[in-house]
């Protein structure tokens, strides 16, 4: 069946609009411009500059902390390092709790030679070691496709995953803190980093490329029904339209659970 007429653009091409993504953080305006370093975040309203590294920055898009995950861990998104032996995260075993064991692929110095995952080396002041970041994270990403085809009773959309960063998605970050560890094989942070090594992460820069990234959108079979979001998303009642997408996400996850991993609520 012709599809031309049914899904917008020459071709029969997908465009969805930009997508902004952040976690950790508040922007005024969350397409505007990326703090340049921690020290421009949380910065009072009477207070229109902001000093990093590199010098003084004016401010022109206001941002605060914001603890996104709600771990109590501290303001912002908390990320760990995962050491061999999985990682044990606040009161109990927390996603992704694996039992690593060596790198298969990265670092290497002979084939036969692999190096374990450990915590994250730092240079400030002397040499340190580092396993949990407090910090923020903004996606920027398109999903586009000229892909568009019929197959099994349904539509079926696959392409690509784009965006302004020389046509692949855009990834920014920031660190607002960090805790030390004492080697690279401790399996927790004991201090908390000093303002040195905080801005030895927070000023590597911000951006890394997502070199490829493909999607596919289906109706999805969870074991029992197909889970179809144009209802959900027709929602007025925010609160019940984020409750029905929670749940649909934890059925799409439950049913496609990877190899190991823990899936329940």
């Amino acid at each position: 069946m012709s599809l031309v007429g049914v899904v917008e653009g020459a071709g029969n091409s997908y465009l969805e609009p930009l997508t902004i993504v952040t976690s950790g953080i508040s922007l005024a305006d969350p397409s505007g411009a990326w703090p340049p370093c921690a020290a421009c975040i949380n910065v009072p309203a009477n207070q229109n500059t902001c000093t990093c590294a590199d010098g003084q920055h004016a401010i022109t898009n206001r941002a605060f902390w914001n603890d996104s995950d709600g771990n109590g861990a501290g303001t912002g998104i908390s990320i760990y390092a995962v050491l061999a032996g999985g990682a044990t995260i606040g009161e109990g075993a927390h996603d992704p709790p694996f039992n690593h064991p060596a790198s298969s692929v990265c670092p290497r110095l002979t084939p036969d030679d692999r190096w374990p995952y450990a915590s994250w080396p730092g240079l400030a002041l002397g040499f340190f070691f580092a396993t949990e970041w407090d910090g923020a994270l903004r996606v920027t990403s398109q999903v586009q496709s000229t892909r568009v085809r019929y197959s099994g009773g349904q539509c079926l959309v696959d392409g690509d995953i784009t965006g302004p960063d020389g046509g692949h998605a855009l990834n920014e970050g920031r660190v607002r803190s960090c805790r030390t560890c004492g080697s690279a094989t401790c399996t927790s942070g004991t201090a908390n980093c000093n303002t040195a090594q905080r801005d030895f992460y927070d000023s590597v820069d911000p951006s890394q490329r997502i070199t490829s990234a493909h999607f596919e959108l289906n109706r999805v079979d969870t074991g029992q029904d197909a889970i179809d979001l144009g209802p959900i998303l027709a929602m007025t009642n925010e609160t019940n339209r984020a409750s029905a997408l929670n749940q649909a996400c934890q059925a799409v996850r439950q049913r496609f659970c990877p190899a190991g991993e823990i899936c329940a609520p």
